[in-house]
């Protein structure tokens, strides 16, 4: 989107810069989060030794989470949780 500008350093702008590299924060929303989960070709942010380095997850806004929304919310982290916990305690 802005051909004259680089990037900051340690930036990537691509999904495929991510998969070879997954970068220390990633920033995203809770629609992309499930793609993320969902997709084979996102699996190196969750599987390897990837997995192992999660750490936090930040929720911006999380207090609009409520009823419905606040339910998918809850199952979205379980699931990255799950996922992402298995693989750091070994299991397959």
């Amino acid at each position: 989107m802005n051909p004259n500008e680089e990037p900051v350093k340690g930036e990537l702008l691509s999904r495929e810069e991510m998969r070879e590299s997954p970068p220390h924060i990633l920033i995203t929303n809770y629609a992309m989060l499930e793609y993320l989960l969902l997709r084979p070709k996102d699996s190196p942010f969750f599987d390897g030794e990837y997995a192992r380095k999660w750490k936090f997850l930040v929720l911006d806004e999380a207090h609009i989470y409520t009823g419905a929304m606040g339910i998918e919310m809850a199952m979205l982290i379980r699931r990255l949780k799950d996922r992402v916990c298995s693989k750091m305690r070994g299991d397959i």
